[in-house]
């Protein structure tokens, strides 16, 4: 088969045939002798007639280069009789693949029946596999093993067509790729991810047909005759395919064939997937117009663009956060552990039992009026699909709340200090009969049902990503929880209370599928921070 280079898309192969006899293939035991063979050689018009291009299955970051593979098989047209065209009955593909020990080879002799002798010959490619010369088919389903290795690309629909001309003792042609190609390509600017995180599939979809089974002729793929059509195509990765911080065709060049034609609504999705952390999600984006060409590849260079979340857990109001200093590994899983002792430095939290108003890292977070707002006046939705990142690892679901001026009954503006009920809830007071078994406050629930999905229109919300906590509870410390229910998203506000003069707690917003709300939790859980979303 061929592989290409994006920018040169000439197959080139020292090509040796003998003559026609009917349109059915002729069996290896058919083979004329040696010595009444005619010889069709492959050349580079640039640089013919002495020096035969070289190809390579690579992908070397502006084009894509054919070569020939173990089952790949031409046709030829006897101009006597041109509506029959014949296949080689025998090449030396597999020969060349033994010395070269690369799966692939740079030049190939096909060998036909009987002699030939006209001035001219067309040629056609109608990929590996393919019994008919006049269909081509363009699978809707493809699979690539290795990165950077197009080989797959004759059995997912590549094909070409040619016209050798004799040249003293041989006949020396060009072949001429018909289908279309795509080169992904996708990296992640923010971060370099870790090994784990790799693309799965890449699909594809279109308003036109992508994919089928095509009539196909001398001038190649015939788009307005088609079969088992296909509005996308969906290529399958099943190797280690790395996601780089910048472009790195080396580790990733992921390469698609499609049909020719102008598309409008072009729908690239990458399935990416992380199997430390188990998470499999999609990032998507749409193109309102693509032109792929017969022949030419189109590269595809994509910014993944997910959020990157720093492993900034506090506990209330410290100084600095938990792992600050810290030299170990970071958790990644639920349940894992990365101790840190935190009593007594600038990490632990604000034992301040007089002034409950936050004065370091909690000071830039929502008081409790306006968590209370984000809660119950917010439309908070859950969204189990968006991905995002941290620690270098993959992860998904969080929170969409209504910002601040889109509250229900506002606009608000921050700070905060009554509540539309009339009741200024960053008071201890109010706190003070706070039953954290039903989480009531005289008989009123502090948690309720969101949404789910994401909303329709994001710009009026802000996100929150289920980034858990760490559990330093009963002698632990810094073990991460991220599937706790109700606690799969947990973020401090900036509002203290004290029970009984001396128990000191602090007001969270917490979240998970099936619930959101407010609650009073011990100061020395480390929780995630935010600031007040009011633009």
């Amino acid at each position: 088969m061929k592989q290409y280079i994006l920018l040169a898309f000439a197959a080139l192969a020292t090509i040796a045939f003998a003559g026609c006899s009917n349109e059915n293939t002729t069996q290896e035991s058919d083979v004329q002798p040696m010595d009444k063979v005619t010889e069709f050689a492959s050349v580079d018009r640039k640089v013919m007639p002495k020096t035969k291009t070289r190809t390579m299955g690579t992908y070397d970051g502006s084009a894509i280069k054919f070569y020939w593979t173990s089952g790949d098989k031409l046709w030829i047209n006897n101009p006597a009789t041109p509506s029959v065209f014949t296949q080689n009955v025998k090449d030396d593909i597999d020969n060349r693949i033994a010395v070269s020990k690369d799966g692939k080879s740079k030049y190939a002799n096909f060998y036909f029946s009987g002699t030939l002798t006209a001035n001219s010959y067309k040629l056609r490619y109608t990929g590996k596999g393919n019994p008919a010369s006049d269909k081509v088919t363009i699978k809707s389903q493809q699979t690539q093993q290795l990165s950077n290795d197009a080989s797959h690309i004759g059995e997912d629909g590549d094909c070409g067509t040619a016209t050798a001309n004799k040249n003293g003792g041989r006949y020396e042609f060009t072949l001429d790729h018909k289908a279309a190609y795509l080169t992904f390509t996708p990296y992640y600017s923010k971060d370099e991810l870790d090994n784990s995180v790799t693309v799965k599939s890449i699909k594809v979809t279109a308003n036109e047909n992508l994919a089928g089974t095509f009539d196909f002729n001398d001038n190649g793929l015939q788009t307005a005759s088609v079969t088992a059509p296909s509005k996308s195509v969906t290529l399958a990765l099943t190797g280690a395919f790395n996601i780089p911080k910048a472009i790195d065709h080396t580790k990733n060049a992921a390469i698609m064939v499609v049909a020719p034609g102008t598309y409008t609504n072009f729908t690239v999705e990458y399935t990416l997937a992380d199997s430390q952390t188990g998470v499999t999600g999609t990032v998507s984006k749409t193109y309102s117009s693509v032109t792929l060409n017969a022949g030419k590849n189109k590269p595809v260079k994509f910014d993944l663009a997910m959020e990157n979340y720093g492993m900034d857990y506090y506990m209330w109001d410290a100084g600095k956060p938990y792992w600050d200093g810290y030299a170990g590994k970071l958790p990644v899983k639920d349940g894992e552990q990365a101790p840190y002792e935190a009593s007594g430095t600038n990490r632990y939290f604000n034992g301040d039992g007089i002034n409950l108003y936050a004065v370091n890292a909690c000071k830039v977070c929502p008081n409790a009026n306006e968590a209370a707002l984000y809660v119950f006046r917010g439309s908070p939705h859950w969204d189990e699909t968006t991905l995002w990142v941290k620690n270098k690892h993959l992860y998904k679901g969080g929170m969409w709340f209504l910002k601040l001026k889109y509250c229900d009954r506002g606009p608000y503006k921050s700070p905060v200090t009554t509540y539309p009920d009339g009741v200024d809830y960053r008071a201890n007071s109010y706190w003070a009969t706070w039953d954290e078994s039903t989480k009531k406050i005289n008989g009123s629930s502090w948690v309720k049902k969101p949404g789910q999905g994401r909303p329709a229109d994001t710009s009026k919300y802000f996100y929150l990503p289920a980034m858990g906590y760490l559990d330093n509870d009963g002698g632990k410390q810094g073990v991460l929880k991220l599937n706790t229910a109700g606690y799969q998203g947990a973020y401090w506000t900036s509002t203290s209370v004290v029970f009984s003069g001396w128990s000191r707690q602090a007001i969270s917003l917490h979240f998970s599928k099936d619930q959101v709300g407010l609650d009073a939790d011990l100061r020395w859980w480390a929780y995630p921070i935010f600031t007040v979303a009011d633009k």
